[in-house]
């Protein structure tokens, strides 16, 4: 053999044995975030009960006698003992004291005071004919300044456009609530003392007063002015000129009710998973002449019955390295207070909670065949898992992200540095509107997404996953995608 042949074997083993050891050493590190992973072990899929508990589940949550699932309301309890009882049919006990039920107080949707007022250049706007409070503004501060159009400076008011462009405000899509609250968030962060947003194009969809918000609330008022009021009000100003608000609202004390189920194995840690099953409630505006109900399927009667589903199947799956909660979260459309009374009473320590995953709206997988996985960077260990489930046998794949873009309750436990995902189909057209029924919904990717979360299940069961809370890099977990 020549030297440079000889030469070249050489080099060629050199590389191969230092690829080896840099496998090895990657391997190393991976075993000691998640143990040894073994991706050969199987495990059953979701079975005939199962699917039929999804669309039992469902269709209860949804009918007329639940009118919605409003919290703090006989229909939300009705909804909350219907999930009880399918707890205990499957096999879980309870997890409060003898009790599947966590009661916590919360203030009511939000209510305008008749303290409400709003002048620009002495003249008043009609609220919330003209000016709309957002139900995530700051009530105590009162704003008597001076403003300007389209002026973003400290200690003063922001009097900003809520739309970039025509095509934006004749979306009907258009997602004006969340648009309003990154404008005023931001605003805040820069000094602003209150935020004024209108309409100059005339909305497609219009804003309109919401009783309650999903969001954190702001330390400065918010309104967002229609666009008559902003002809008539703020179009022709070109000088700084006076402008005076105050926003009050009113509320009541209500109860909500987490109901949580628990798979008691003794062991030192304990996986977390939740569905919210309160929604809107009622539709009162007068102009449809007839009483209706959002019925919420997707949102999230989806989550609540392949929670159960989940429940039933890991039941009988005994599954024993871990223990197992199953929370259905009341108020969260009320600020999400079902998810924090939960963490602020923990029927277990907080550090023995190994990870948390959110199951909130997926019922509508049907074009793209994918859902989502979000909030990954919580954890290096979720990215292995991943990898390590194989096809499910229903034809859908995953969206991986690393960031938290949705509001669920995965958010709150994310805020407390518990490893947290969210499993979802993602917002869609018949997101918060009376159109929401079951069926409207794809039962076959339900079930998939279901085997899915399962098969995650098996693999941090069987390889006794460790896993480590990280915080994700440049993640501001006030700025989310969709509210409620």
């Amino acid at each position: 053999m020549s030297l440079a042949k000889k030469s070249f074997t050489a080099i060629v083993f050199l590389f191969s044995s230092i690829c080896v050891q840099t496998s090895s050493v990657y391997s190393q590190v991976w075993s000691k975030v998640t143990g040894a992973f073994n991706k050969n072990s199987t495990v059953p899929t979701i079975g005939a009960d199962e699917i039929a508990l999804i669309r039992t589940t469902v269709d209860y949550l949804c009918s007329p006698a639940l009118l919605g699932r409003k919290s703090g309301t006989k229909s939300e309890e009705l909804a909350g003992v219907f999930i009880e009882q399918r707890m205990g049919t499957i096999g879980l006990k309870p997890a409060v004291n003898n009790s599947f039920r966590q009661h916590f107080k919360f203030e009511s949707d939000k209510r305008l005071s008749k303290d409400c007022k709003m002048l620009i250049g002495g003249s008043y706007l009609f609220i919330p004919e003209d000016a709309i409070p957002m139900a995530f503004s700051n009530i105590e501060k009162k704003e008597d300044n001076f403003m300007m159009p389209k002026s973003e400076e400290p200690n003063a008011p922001w009097v900003v456009p809520l739309y970039q462009n025509a095509q934006e405000a004749r979306n009907p899509d258009f997602d004006w609530e969340e648009t309003a609250y990154l404008i005023a968030l931001r605003a805040q962060k820069k000094g602003a003392s209150s935020v004024v947003l209108y309409d100059e194009f005339g909305a497609a969809n219009k804003p309109v007063f919401k009783q309650s918000s999903a969001y954190d609330p702001l330390n400065i008022p918010v309104v967002i002015v229609q666009k008559p009021a902003y002809d008539k009000h703020i179009r022709s100003i070109k000088t700084i000129t006076p402008v005076a608000l105050s926003i009050e609202f009113t509320a009541e004390k209500l109860i909500g009710t987490n109901i949580i189920g628990i798979i008691n194995n003794n062991a030192p840690q304990t996986i977390v998973i939740g569905a919210h099953y309160d929604h809107l409630g009622e539709d009162k505006m007068v102009n449809r002449g007839t009483a209706a109900y959002f019925p919420g399927a997707d949102n999230n009667a989806s989550g609540v019955g392949v929670m159960l589903a989940l429940a039933a199947r890991i039941k009988r799956a005994e599954y024993k390295n871990y223990n197992f909660i199953f929370v259905a979260f009341s108020a969260y459309e009320n600020g999400m207070m079902g998810s924090k009374a939960f963490l602020k009473n923990l029927p277990v320590k907080q550090e023995s909670i190994a990870c948390m995953i959110s199951i909130d709206r997926v019922g509508l997988l049907k074009n793209s065949k994918k859902f989502q996985i979000e909030g990954m960077g919580s954890a290096l260990a979720w990215n292995e898992i991943v990898q390590s489930v194989p096809a499910t046998g229903n034809n859908i794949s995953v969206t991986q992200q690393n960031k938290i873009t949705m509001n669920s309750e995965h958010i709150d436990f994310y805020s407390a540095n518990v490893p947290s995902i969210l499993v979802t189909t993602g917002k869609n057209e018949v997101h918060n509107t009376l159109n929401d029924f079951p069926n409207r919904l794809h039962y076959d990717g339900m079930t998939g997404i279901a085997n899915y979360v399962l098969l995650m299940i098996d693999k941090i069961n069987s390889n006794n996953v460790k896993f480590t809370f990280q915080k994700i890099r440049n993640q501001d977990i006030n700025k989310v995608s969709t509210v409620q």
